[in-house]
């Protein structure tokens, strides 16, 4: 049977993605060159550790706030990071990936 892992959400906005401002002038692009280098050495440690599917979401309103569902197909337990930042509350899931049927 499929495991459900349960994330209860405070009543703000929750950010499933985060947009990084434009960079400019050569700084900008020693910046940029560096995140580049840091996102694909990321990417490249999450593969080798091995990544979690995430093959259904579901988010439900309740009395508390909101409810985010995940569902693995190995029913594997998801480890949530959970960062308020202003009016906003970031869930970063490690070592999972979106792997829905519709392909979104």
């Amino acid at each position: 049977m499929k495991n459900l892992v349960k994330i209860v959400g405070w009543s703000g906005a929750i950010a499933f993605l985060m947009v990084q401002p434009a960079l400019t002038g050569e700084q900008g692009r020693r910046e940029a060159e560096e995140i580049r280098l840091f996102s694909k050495n990321k990417a490249f440690d999450l593969i080798a550790q091995g990544v979690t599917r995430v093959t259904e979401v579901q988010v439900n309103q309740t009395d508390d706030g909101l409810e985010v569902i995940l569902e693995t197909p190995t029913g594997e337990q998801l480890v949530p990071l959970i960062l308020p930042e202003d009016n906003n509350l970031v869930i970063e899931i490690l070592d999972a990936t979106l792997a829905l049927p519709t392909g979104n």
